[in-house]
């Protein structure tokens, strides 16, 4: 019963860390930069995600892809990388999931599986951490520099030192970051679950 309970205590919690980051991934909030044309007041919203960004006027919101706003290649491949880290991370925990929930199923040794776990956890939660990371003190700069470079997105005006623009709280980041959190949480569990199944495997052996 105990390790029925650590299994899905870990199986839930890794569970949880996809959810979070599949939505961190899909919502505009890594970067929203508000734009205004010298001392009045703002005229648009620039709001990005890793998958698509939006342009908001007021009420009115403009979508499309990540891809298609950026045409310098330094920040599209560095985009790339991060989606694909992002991606990677999501797919890791739910391996892991797969790996908690099926293992009495499958044929191979339930706490080599166990172990599996932990290991791919603990690799999807540094992956992760290092997203976050690389995209605040290496992307978000280089986004505020092309939008501000840039007049593309502009209203009756071209940009000018003059321009206000500035970056507002992210919560997209602070939505990866719980589910980081929660990883971590899901991968002490996860020694706590191979731990159990080591000790009974011990117990039954002697």
């Amino acid at each position: 019963m105990a390790t029925m309970l650590k299994e899905n205590s870990t199986f839930m919690s890794l569970l949880a860390t996809s959810g979070l980051w599949l939505t961190a991934m899909f919502t505009p909030g890594w970067t929203i930069i508000p734009v205004s044309i010298g001392n009045t007041s703002r005229i648009f919203d620039i709001q990005i995600s890793l998958i698509y960004y939006r342009v908001c006027y007021g009420k009115n919101c403009v979508s499309g892809l990540a891809k298609n706003m950026i045409e310098t290649s330094e920040i599209k491949e560095a985009w790339t990388e991060l989606q694909f880290e992002g991606f990677a991370a999501v797919a890791l925990c739910l391996v892991c999931c797969a790996l908690v929930k099926r293992a009495d199923r499958w044929s191979c040794d339930i706490k080599s599986k166990a172990l599996c776990v932990i290991i791919l956890s603990a690799i999807a939660v540094l992956a992760k951490i290092t997203l976050i990371l690389r995209f605040n003190e290496h992307m978000k700069p280089l986004l505020l520099k092309y939008v501000t470079m840039n007049g593309k997105f502009a209203v009756n005006s071209s940009y000018s030192e003059h321009n206000l623009v500035e970056l507002k709280n992210s919560y997209s980041v602070v939505i990866a970051g719980i589910g980081c959190l929660t990883g971590a949480f899901g991968w002490i569990l996860s020694i706590v679950y191979y731990s159990s199944l080591k000790r009974i495997t011990q117990t039954n052996d002697v």
